[in-house]
């Protein structure tokens, strides 16, 4: 299956069984930015303790596909990560939970932003959010990729980003520092 259409999929799923999510990671700053290969698709979701039986039914993982309902209720109890893996892909999604506790998670999935792909409605991480994602993700370390979405994003989307919220909310996440070679 195209990835396009496995997120719009996906996405009509989540959407139908009542989950609040948005698409972050590698697929969102093809949006934002300039297209890039991924081969995962990362989200963040408000899932509740209730909603966990209907997420599984609406995704129906079917025969080879990995979906651990126990590794989703420890995410959705503490906040947390689980993957789903479904067989006929060959790609994996990561789902990030955000709890109370998360002010920064709660405050991306409220501010996503809508998309229509072929009459789909999907929704991504505003590109302000995704570029302070990106410099949290690289002050972690490891992959210089961080560095080159950032300027992808920041490339793409220049004029649109509000750059008042962006710098406002550097200041709040000690990443000022981080976002300032990003933006002129």
């Amino acid at each position: 299956m195209e990835l396009k259409q496995f997120i719009k999929d996906l996405a009509a799923k989540l959407q139908a069984a009542g989950i609040d999510y948005c698409i972050t990671g590698g697929y969102a700053v093809s949006v934002w930015g300039s297209p890039r290969s991924t081969l995962d698709i990362d989200l963040i979701t408000g899932l509740e303790p209730s909603q966990i039986s209907s997420l599984i039914r609406a995704i129906s993982p079917g025969k080879g596909a990995y979906l651990d309902e126990e590794a989703i209720k420890e995410a959705v109890a503490a906040g947390g990560e689980f993957n789903y893996i479904p067989a006929e892909s060959g790609l994996k999604v990561d789902f990030w939970v955000i709890r109370g506790s998360d002010a920064t998670g709660l405050k991306e999935l409220k501010r996503k932003k809508k998309e229509v792909f072929e009459g789909q409605e999907i929704f991504f991480i505003s590109p302000e959010d995704l570029v302070l994602s990106k410099l949290r993700w690289a002050r972690l370390g490891g992959s210089s990729r961080h560095a080159e979405d950032i300027r992808s994003v920041v490339s793409v989307s220049g004029k649109a980003l509000d750059l008042a919220y962006l710098k406002r909310e550097a200041a709040v996440q000690g990443l000022t520092a981080d976002l300032a070679p990003f933006i002129l």
